[in-house]
């Protein structure tokens, strides 16, 4: 296992850069995941990584190791992509001990660590099978065997869950975090998917037009998002930004309404108040504090009740553990929590 420092890094395609001078250090041991929307630069980076692309300025250092310019299978790292990238006409038993097999590795320790690794992913019954034979999730736990198996000073994931149906997502995650848990290896996870995010890593790199938005623990990003961009990016369903004016008594909205805030604010000027869906109530109409919105959708998914309404045209969300007593159409006054609230001007967090 080996810490990955990634220090001032650019890439650029002809004139284009897509990658911007990016700053991370992923720990010994840690489960780092870079997520952001398409075309953000999360693979390009984690592709430069594994020396499957060329950097074009700044390091990546692997432990003490730099990397920049080593071939792929000099790096000492493992990589499981998003099409399994399996061969075929092997068995799972020889997909799996490829790897080693290529080092000119003894057939008996091929066969005993192929054993060993398909013990850890649960193929030990299938492993005369061959790819075509197995499920979707079945053969990416074969493309993970096949990394383990090197033994490798870091392992990277690129969406590795994409081609799965929602239930096996849900059920790799929870392998996929085990199996770091027991082994301990230095991970990088890209995905575009923020539920996998939150709920795989030790730290979240959240990632925009080739910049670094905000780097933390999953609570911490969700809590206390860095910027407009990463309160609605992180989490699901996203976070309500109402524009407004800011003044003494609160955010005052553009039909007058004034959502209160916890304390006063020595900005001035126009803001953007952010309040996740769960920190909404339903409150009579008229209620300070509050403000009102036309219900378009109500979803019952059992647990949770979501709302989606209207106000002035913009899209609001509330998500309740109750069952309100509302349907489409009805008018609805919603107030937020002040206590859990956040503002944010051009610039970033206003606290």
């Amino acid at each position: 296992m080996a810490p990955i420092k990634i220090t001032s890094l650019r890439k650029a395609f002809n004139a284009v850069e897509v990658v911007h001078g990016v700053d991370i250090t992923v720990e010994d041991g840690e489960f780092c995941v870079f997520v952001g929307p398409s075309g953000c630069g999360k693979s390009t980076i984690l592709r430069m990584v594994a020396g499957l692309e060329g950097v074009t300025s700044g390091e990546i250092r692997l432990g003490d190791r730099l990397i920049n310019d080593l071939p792929p299978k000099d790096r000492d790292i493992a990589m499981v992509f998003q099409n399994y990238a399996l061969y075929p006409h092997l068995t799972v038993e020889d997909n799996i001990g490829f790897p080693l097999r290529m080092r000119g590795v003894d057939r008996e320790v091929i066969r005993a660590e192929v054993r060993r690794v398909s013990e850890i992913i649960g193929l030990q019954d299938l492993l005369a099978r061959h790819p075509r034979q197995l499920s979707g999730g079945q053969r990416q736990r074969v493309a993970m065997g096949r990394a383990i198996v090197r033994n490798p000073q870091a392992f990277l994931f690129d969406e590795p869950l994409s081609n799965l149906d929602a239930q096996l997502r849900v059920q790799m995650r929870t392998q996929i975090r085990e199996l770091h848990q027991r082994i301990r290896t230095t991970t990088i996870y890209v995905t575009h998917d923020q539920v996998e995010a939150m709920t795989m890593a030790d730290r979240i790199v959240v990632l925009k037009d080739g910049h670094v938005e905000q780097s933390g623990p999953p609570l911490e990003i969700y809590d206390r998002p860095a910027n407009a961009f990463v309160a609605r990016f992180i989490g699901s369903p996203s976070m309500n930004l109402f524009t407004g004016a800011l003044t003494e008594q609160g955010v005052r909205l553009d039909d007058g309404a004034v959502l209160p805030l916890p304390k006063r604010y020595g900005a001035t000027g126009t803001a953007q108040y952010g309040v996740r869906p769960e920190h909404l109530e339903i409150v009579e109409i008229g209620t300070p504090g509050s403000f009102e919105a036309e219900v378009a959708v109500v979803e019952p998914t059992g647990a949770e009740t979501m709302i989606f309404a209207r106000r002035n045209g913009q899209d609001v969300t509330a998500t309740f553990r109750m069952r309100p007593a509302v349907k489409p159409g009805d008018r609805v006054a919603l107030k937020p929590d002040v206590d859990t609230i956040h503002l944010f001007g051009e610039t970033g967090r206003l606290d």
